[in-house]
């Protein structure tokens, strides 16, 4: 999402505007692969909000349960990985029937590194990313769900330091952002999962309660009407 301002620049042509496309239909593709698999397992899907570090889908809760967490976060990935092993034999096929330079041979390649470099990144152990989420999953088999998030967190704030420190060095400035929002991130379900799991603080078990669900939907229903 961070490359729409370049889609959009003065100069910018149809190439640019294809990519962008592809970007943004990759996210929401990914996203809804969650959202299935969530409502597969009775969870109830608010939104998919997209936003300048990619998308979200918001679900009204998700069960304390490394096969659920599991099956949920790896759905997203699995749909990149799937959308470019379908792009790979049409870039050959590009590359083999038209005339080198053409646009379509660049697209195509472009739609296959979309996919791949999104499923990479969210496969990352950086939780909360797909990849910390599994890795939750994986911890909970033999820890509390509490145990295993705070050993998510620990892995996950490793890898952003590395994103970050590799950010420095090689001179790209979003690289830190991405990492200061994984550690955020991670840090307010942590705190989150710690409050659900201390006696005495009132949290709803199950994410949002259904006060909290109409409110969001009343909102959405006024903009709607704007």
């Amino acid at each position: 999402m961070l490359v729409a301002p370049l889609a959009l620049a003065p100069g910018a042509g149809v190439f640019e505007v294809v990519a962008l496309g592809m970007l943004v239909t990759a996210v929401v593709l990914h996203e809804l692969g969650h959202s299935l698999v969530a409502r597969r397992f009775g969870i109830r899907v608010i939104d998919i909000t997209l936003w300048p570090l990619g998308g979200m889908a918001r679900l009204s809760h998700v069960p304390e349960s490394s096969r659920v967490e599991a099956w949920i976060a790896v759905a997203g990935p699995a749909v990149n990985v799937a959308l470019a092993i379908v792009g790979v034999p049409l870039w050959i096929a590009a590359l083999a029937l038209l005339p080198a330079g053409s646009e379509w041979i660049r697209i195509a390649a472009t739609f296959v590194v979309i996919h791949v470099l999104m499923a990479g990144f969210n496969l990352l152990p950086a939780f909360p990313t797909d990849g910390g989420r599994l890795v939750r999953a994986w911890l909970a088999r033999r820890r509390n769900w509490l145990g295993a998030t705070e050993g998510a967190v620990r892995i996950g704030r490793f890898v952003a330091l590395l994103i970050a420190v590799a950010g420095v060095i090689i001179g790209n400035w979003m690289l830190p952002v991405v990492a200061l929002w994984l550690w955020w991130a991670g840090s307010q379900e942590l705190a989150q999962v710690r409050a659900r799991h201390t006696p005495g603080v009132a949290v709803p078990v199950h994410g949002y309660t259904d006060q909290e669900i109409a409110r969001i939907e009343a909102y959405r229903g006024r903009l709607r009407g704007l």
